[in-house]
């Protein structure tokens, strides 16, 4: 089950979550809908605990994402962007490696990266790209992320990321 209460996030003077209020029930699914810079992308990284919110309350069954139990729940969780989309903020190889970096299956990062470089070369991917960031792959390259992001086995909550054109 995925709870938020009363979430507030700013950046700077930009308050971009003002008082979210959500619960998805298990087995349910949920649509989050709005304009660009509305504030979807920023309740979802919350929600996995990338950033923390200034105030207020996310619990994903029963586990808040910024706590030291955190690994417990993100080794069940899988982030599908819209086009194989990638954190902008992370390597190529740290996306890859998400849940070895911060889920119950976590190791140590140089083992992490290893696995990610591996993963990267069986979707026709060079070792070279695994320092990249997101901004730096061509269209092609993102193509071959998207392939390899939905190979990620045993999750049991799904973030989708998908725009919606006119």
């Amino acid at each position: 089950m995925i709870d938020v209460s009363d979430v507030y996030k700013s950046f700077a003077q930009n308050h971009v979550l003002k008082g979210v209020n959500l619960k998805v029930r298990d087995g349910k699914s949920m649509v989050i809908i709005g304009a660009s810079g509305q504030g979807k992308s920023v309740i979802l990284k919350c929600l996995l605990g990338l950033i923390k919110p200034n105030s207020g309350k996310i619990l994903l069954n029963g586990i808040d994402p910024n706590s030291s139990q955190k690994n417990s729940i993100l080794s069940k969780v899988g982030m599908l962007f819209q086009g194989g989309a990638l954190f902008d903020s992370l390597p190529i190889w740290q996306n890859v490696a998400f849940r070895y970096l911060h889920g119950k299956q976590k190791i140590n990062a140089s083992e992490a990266k290893k696995i990610a470089v591996e993963k990267l070369e069986r979707v026709g991917l060079k070792k070279s790209f695994a320092d990249n960031f997101p901004s730096e792959l061509s269209e092609e390259c993102k193509k071959e992320w998207h392939w390899l992001e939905q190979s990620q086995p045993n999750l049991k909550l799904y973030f989708l990321m998908n725009q919606l054109r006119d």
